[in-house]
């Protein structure tokens, strides 16, 4: 075997125990946030609040859909629900509707949190921007 292959084998070797490391260390914070997300049940009556903090930062969040961000919670945790339909007029069609738990009825931390990363790729076009034209 070579020098260079001897090294990046060794460099592989090391890569893969740092990463066992972290995930030994940082596993039981993982779970216990996951269970965290799972079992704590989503405050909506100040989620209006947190759409207008976040569209003073560049967040691209309307009037329409801070005025109505608790019941569009529900709605796009509760596909069956009447408030699913405005969740379509102001986020368009390509949101994803579902009980992003697995517990129909409750809207959970988990269910924000999913929800909130599913639609954030949709309220930028970032992803459509030529590289070249970026600043450094």
């Amino acid at each position: 075997m070579g020098a260079a292959a001897l090294r990046a084998g060794t460099a592989q070797q090391l890569t893969s125990a740092y990463a066992d490391s972290v995930f030994a260390v940082y596993a039981p914070f993982l779970l216990c946030l996951v269970a965290w997300l799972l079992r704590t049940m989503l405050r909506t009556d100040d989620l209006n609040a947190h759409l207008k903090a976040q569209r003073a930062v560049g967040v691209p969040y309307t009037d329409e859909m801070i005025a109505n961000a608790s019941k569009d919670a529900y709605g796009q945790a509760a596909p069956d629900s009447p408030y699913a339909d405005g969740v379509t007029q102001r986020y368009g069609k390509a949101t994803n509707f579902r009980v992003f738990d697995g517990k129909p009825g409750d809207l959970t931390e988990m269910d924000a949190l999913v929800a909130y990363l599913q639609v954030l790729g949709h309220l930028t076009d970032a992803a459509h921007k030529s590289v070249a034209n970026a600043t450094r």
